[in-house]
C-alpha cells in the first residue's frame, strides 16, 4: 500500500489511496460512504458518499498534483444533480458538497476555486512518521488538521523501509464487486476489499477475472483472464439473488407490487402482494474432498459465514453429493476432520480468515 520515496512516504498508486480514504471516511471526515468508482454519464466518481443529514458529498482523490481536478469535480456535479442516482438515501435538495483531496494542488485549481460558487473544498493530505507509527493526515489549505489516523503499515518495514519487498500494484476493485457489496455495511464492505487484497498480494502468478455475477481468482493466463480447470482455481464471489415478500406499507423503492395473479388475470387493489429481490454476495472456496477410498479432489464449496469473520461450515453442489451419505451440508469441524484425514494437516479454526489462508496454501501446493 505505501511506498518510502526521497521525500518520504507515499501511497504505491491512485487506486491504494482511493481504498484508504474510502475505509477510513468515518474516521476522517464523519462521512458515510455510499459508492465507490460511480460511473454517470461517462464520467467515473472517485467516491459518493453523504453526512448524518443525507447530503451528498462527492469526493475526488488525487495522488499527485492535478491541475483540472476543479473541473472535473463540477462536471461529476452537474450529472448527478441531473440524473439524481441513489435518491432513497440521498436528499437531493440539500445543496451537493464538493471534496478534492491530494498531497497539493496547482496553481490553476487555486484561480478556479477563487470563482467557484459550488460548496467545495480542497483538502491536503501528508503521510507523516513518527517513531515507528506511520500517520495519515487531512488538512485545509491553511494548513489547519482536520483529522489524523494511524495507517496499519508493518513496523519492520517502516524501520527499515528499505526491506519493504516490492509492491505488487493492484488494479482497482471491478465493477462488479463494488456494486455486490454497495448496499452492504462499511465494515462488510472493507472485510470482503481486505479479501481481495489478500487473495492478489499471495503470489505473483494470482490473478482475477470477473463477470456481472462472479469474480474469481486463480492462476493468471492474461491481464482479464485465467486458466481453466479447478486445480488452477482458488476464490471466488458469486452474486445471489432472491425474491422476498414483504409489507405494502413498506417504503422503499425497490419493492414490486403485483397487480394480477399468476394467470394474468386483474386482482382487486385488497389482493395484491408485495416483493423485494434480496441480492447478496456468497463466497466459495476450491478446497479437496474425498472422491474415493484412495483419492481426493479439488472441488468448489459454498463457505456459510454470517458476520464474514467466522465460519459455521460449507455447503457442497449437489452434483457433489455422492459419496458422502451424510448430504451437501457440513459443519465446519465435520469438514476439518475429512481434511486432516486427508492431508494429515491439522486445522482448529472457524477464523474465515484461517479457511481463505487454507484455500490459498493449497492453491499454491497445486501451482
Amino acid at each position: 500500500m505505501l511506498r518510502k520515496s526521497r521525500e518520504g512516504w507515499e501511497f504505491e498508486n491512485e487506486a491504494a489511496l482511493e481504498s484508504f480514504v474510502w475505509k477510513n471516511l468515518s474516521s476522517l471526515l464523519g462521512l458515510k460512504p455510499l459508492k465507490q468508482q460511480h460511473r454517470v454519464r461517462g464520467e467515473v466518481c472517485d467516491i459518493l458518499a453523504i453526512d448524518p443529514c443525507q447530503r451528498l458529498i462527492i469526493l475526488e482523490v488525487k495522488n499527485s498534483e492535478d491541475r483540472y481536478i476543479v473541473q472535473q469535480l463540477t462536471r461529476y456535479y452537474d450529472n448527478l444533480l441531473e440524473q439524481q442516482p441513489l435518491s432513497s438515501e440521498i436528499d437531493y435538495t440539500q445543496s451537493i458538497r464538493l471534496i478534492a483531496i491530494a498531497p497539493d494542488f496547482h496553481q490553476d485549481s487555486f484561480i478556479d476555486l477563487k470563482y467557484h460558487t459550488l460548496d467545495l473544498e480542497l483538502l491536503k493530505f501528508q503521510i507523516i512518521q513518527t517513531e515507528n507509527r506511520v500517520y495519515f493526515t487531512l488538512n485545509t489549505i491553511q494548513e489547519a488538521m482536520i483529522s489524523k489516523i494511524i495507517i496499519s503499515y508493518p513496523e519492520e518495514y517502516i524501520i527499515n523501509p528499505e526491506n519493504v519487498p516490492n509492491p505488487k500494484i493492484l488494479p482497482r476493485s471491478p465493477k462488479a464487486l463494488l456494486n455486490l457489496i454497495e448496499k452492504d455495511s462499511v465494515e462488510k464492505q472493507n472485510i470482503v476489499l481486505d479479501i481481495r487484497e489478500k487473495i492478489l498480494r499471495f503470489d505473483e502468478m494470482m490473478g482475477e477475472s470477473s463477470t456481472e455475477v462472479t469474480i474469481g481468482y486463480g492462476k493468471r493466463k492474461s491481464k482479464t483472464q485465467l486458466y481453466r480447470g479447478y486445480h488452477t482455481r482458488c476464490v471466488e464471489f458469486h452474486r445471489d439473488q432472491y425474491w422476498v415478500s414483504v409489507d405494502q406499507s413498506l417504503d422503499d423503492p425497490d419493492v414490486v407490487v403485483h397487480k394480477t395473479d399468476i394467470w394474468g388475470e386483474p386482482l382487486d387493489e385488497s389482493q395484491y402482494s408485495y416483493s423485494k429481490k434480496i441480492v447478496k454476495i456468497e463466497l466459495f472456496l476450491y478446497l479437496p474432498f474425498p472422491h474415493d477410498e484412495t483419492n481426493q479432489r479439488m472441488i468448489k464449496v459454498l463457505v456459510q459465514t454470517n458476520d464474514w469473520k467466522t465460519v459455521s461450515g460449507i455447503v457442497l453442489p449437489s452434483r457433489y453429493k455422492e459419496p458422502w451419505k451424510a448430504g451437501t451440508s457440513y459443519l465446519f469441524e465435520q469438514y476439518l476432520n475429512l481434511y486432516y484425514k486427508m492431508t494429515g494437516k491439522l486445522v482448529e479454526s472457524n477464523s474465515l480468515q484461517i479457511w481463505i489462508d487454507l484455500a490459498l496454501d493449497e492453491w499454491k501446493a497445486r501451482n
